[in-house]
């Protein structure tokens, strides 16, 4: 699961903007949804196999606010609707989302559980940061994406583990200690590969 979910949201939204500009994070919220969706899923789907109560995980997936702000927005942008003065108030909010993301993912990162899960939580990072790139970059050239819509759907795929795989463990009693050890380990070790994906793309 670490292995699988990518930072694509806190890590991606201003890596992406910091690289590619307003352009760049524009499609980077479009594939952070889209992976958002999927696991979303994956943790609901995990929740029956763990023996979750049935409405209990309707209830989680109805009231998931990223996926009621998806659908406002989309509702709004569709139908022409004004905004009015919550457009302003979500610029304001939009400004500050990205220095409290990445305040949020420095008080997320845990040292404790490392040391324990060392050659995992490697091969996890190699999996998250160098393999899932190349294969993200293999489907978008079959599919005949260029330019930015290339580069941004790369970058992306190459981000760290995604602090939501904590959240799953968490919720369907998984292990949660190397859960915590490949996301600390992805992270720290992203900031070396992140900074060599965007030289080549």
């Amino acid at each position: 699961m670490a292995a699988a979910m990518m930072n694509s949201g806190f890590l991606g939204y201003p890596v992406t903007e910091g690289i590619f500009g307003s352009e760049g994070l524009l499609r980077a919220i479009f594939y952070d949804t889209g992976t958002t969706v999927m696991f979303t899923s994956l943790g609901l789907i995990l929740s029956f196999i763990s023996g979750a109560e049935g409405t209990a995980v309707v209830k989680r997936a109805v009231t998931f606010p990223p996926l009621w702000a998806f659908i406002l927005g989309v509702t709004f942008n569709l139908m022409g609707l004004p905004v009015g003065i919550a457009g302003t108030v979500l610029g304001y909010l939009a400004g500050a989302a990205v220095p409290l993301i990445m305040i949020s993912l420095g008080l997320s990162l845990n040292f404790r559980f490392l040391r324990d899960s060392l050659a995992d939580a490697t091969f996890v990072s190699a999996l998250r940061l160098i393999v899932s790139p190349l294969i993200a970059a293999f489907i978008v050239y079959l599919l005949s994406f260029k330019g930015l819509d290339f580069s941004v759907t790369v970058l992306e795929a190459s981000m760290p583990s995604a602090m939501l795989a904590a959240v799953l463990a968490i919720e369907n009693d998984l292990d949660v200690d190397l859960v915590s050890s490949c996301i600390f380990m992805s992270t720290i070790l992203g900031l070396v590969s992140l900074p060599a994906w965007s030289l080549i793309l």
